[in-house]
């Protein structure tokens, strides 16, 4: 199985680093902030620092087998805990950054549909595990009390979304 792994690693990762493009709309984190019912400041501010993690948990770890392995050895944090780039300058361009849309899209389904952060965090279990994990069965549903509708406001087209002008 680790051979596999490292196979599918390669097929996503390149050896060199990519030019900086925006890969991750302002919808995802206008999502967490929402869910996690922090006031949104738009995309000028940064973020606090849960929210690289919730990147890695959220996309990193459950688009392909060891991707996210690959990816540090490519791109190692230094002392401070910082990179030198953004995991997604070293996807490759016909399969890592494609795969990386649609898994964003995927997952952006999940959060527009999700009420509060625990049905999204259940939601994304259960429809995107993360590689190497256990796959939630849907008898865990009928535990759940039904989301509430979601409150008006919540940008879904295209021209309303958060950080448009």
């Amino acid at each position: 199985m680790p051979m596999v792994r490292e196979a599918v690693a390669k097929l996503f990762v390149r050896t060199t680093l990519g030019a900086w493009t925006k890969r991750f709309p302002d919808e995802f984190y206008w999502h967490i902030y929402r869910m996690r019912g922090w006031p949104w400041q738009n995309m000028e501010v940064n973020h606090p620092q849960v929210v690289a993690s919730y990147t890695i948990n959220f996309v990193y770890e459950r688009l392909a087998p060891g991707l996210l392995s690959q990816l540090e050895k490519q791109n190692p944090a230094n002392e401070r805990g910082s990179r030198k780039a953004r995991h997604h300058q070293y996807l490759t361009e016909d399969i890592g950054h494609p795969a990386l849309e649609m898994h964003l899209h995927a997952v952006l389904c999940i959060m527009r549909g999700s009420s509060t952060w625990e049905h999204f965090l259940l939601a994304l279990d259960r429809f995107h595990p993360r590689q190497g994990r256990n796959l939630l069965l849907s008898l865990v549903d009928d535990l759940l009390p039904m989301p509430s509708a979601l409150p008006a406001g919540i940008p879904l087209s295209r021209g309303n979304r958060p950080g448009r002008r």
